[in-house]
C-alpha cells in the first residue's frame, strides 16, 4: 500500500510511504460427526494506516504523518459450529491476538492524531445459538466476551500498560425472539445488553453500562408481478439515555455519543 502526499505549502511538497509484509494463514478442519465441526486457524494480521490516521501530524497540525508504523498482529481461532438436534443449532469460538504497533488516537476530534503505543493483547470468547422452540417462532442468542489490554504501552509521556483496550466492552449480550408464518407476516424483539467500557487510555473515564430493546414487524406480499413489504419498528423501548459509541482520547472530554430516545421508523420495500 503506497500513499503520496503533495502539499506545494510545504518546505517539503511532496511525502510518501510505502507500507507492505507477508501475511500468511493456515487453518485445520475436523468433523468428528455429521452434524458437528472443529476448526483452528492461525493467520498473521497487517493493517496499514488510512487516510484519515495519516492527515494529522502530533500536535494537531494537518500534515503527512509518515512515522505511523502499521499495525501487524498473530491472530490464533480455535471454534466448533454444528446442528446436534433439528431444532438446535451453534457456534462457538475462542480467539487471542497479539497486535504490535498498535494504532491509538490522540487529541480532540476533528483535529485528532494517531500514534502508535505498544502492543496489545487481546483475547475473546464468542458464543450464539439458535433455537426453534415452535414452527415459527426463533429464539437467537449471542454472548461476546473481551479481554482488550495494552501489554506495552509507553508513549514517551504516560505508561498505561495492563490498562484496558478504551472503546471494547468486557461483555456484550444480545438476545432475539423472531417469528414468521407461512403468510409472510412476521416480527421480533430485541434485547441488547452492553457493560461498561473505557473511553481513554488512562482508563480515567468509562462509557456507563446499558441495556435496550428494539420491536419490528413487517408483512411481505408476494403478487405474482412484484413483492410488497411494509414494516414498522420501534427503537429502544424503555426510552433509555444511552451512549454506544465514543470519541477515543478525545482531550476535550468530549467522549460520549447519545443515541435517540424512544423512537420509530416505517416503509415499504418493492421488489420487482
Amino acid at each position: 500500500i503506497h500513499f503520496t502526499s503533495e502539499n506545494l505549502t510545504r518546505a517539503t511538497p511532496v511525502a510518501s510511504r510505502l507500507y507492505q509484509k507477508f501475511t500468511p494463514k493456515v487453518g485445520i478442519a475436523y468433523q468428528p460427526t455429521p452434524v458437528v465441526s472443529l476448526y483452528a486457524t492461525y493467520g498473521r494480521g497487517f493493517e496499514a494506516p488510512v487516510i484519515g490516521e495519516l492527515r494529522v501530524l502530533p500536535g494537531g497540525v494537518f500534515g503527512f504523518n509518515a512515522e505511523l508504523e502499521p499495525q501487524v498482529s498473530d491472530n490464533f481461532e480455535v471454534g466448533a459450529r454444528g446442528e446436534p438436534l433439528p431444532w438446535l443449532a451453534f457456534q462457538a469460538a475462542v480467539f487471542q491476538q497479539d497486535i504490535k504497533d498498535f494504532i491509538s488516537p490522540f487529541g480532540t476530534f476533528p483535529n485528532n492524531s494517531f500514534q502508535n503505543v505498544g502492543r496489545v493483547n487481546q483475547f475473546g470468547l464468542e458464543l450464539g445459538s439458535q433455537v426453534e422452540l415452535f414452527s415459527r417462532l426463533t429464539l437467537g442468542l449471542a454472548y461476546t466476551y473481551s479481554d482488550f489490554t495494552f501489554e506495552e504501552f509507553n508513549n514517551g509521556t504516560n505508561d498505561f500498560s495492563e490498562n484496558q483496550l478504551p472503546g471494547v466492552p468486557r461483555h456484550i449480550f444480545f438476545g432475539e425472539l423472531r417469528y414468521r408464518d407461512g403468510s409472510g407476516l412476521y416480527g421480533a424483539i430485541e434485547l441488547q445488553s452492553v457493560t461498561r467500557f473505557q473511553v481513554n487510555d488512562a482508563n480515567t473515564f468509562s462509557n456507563p453500562p446499558y441495556t435496550v430493546a428494539s420491536a419490528r414487524m413487517g408483512y411481505d406480499w408476494d403478487t405474482g408481478r412484484f413483492r410488497l413489504s411494509p414494516f414498522l419498528g420501534v427503537n429502544n423501548l424503555s426510552d433509555e439515555r444511552y451512549s454506544a459509541f465514543a470519541l477515543i482520547n478525545d482531550t476535550a472530554r468530549r467522549f460520549f455519543n447519545p443515541l435517540p430516545e424512544l423512537s420509530a421508523y416505517g416503509g415499504v420495500g418493492v421488489t420487482f
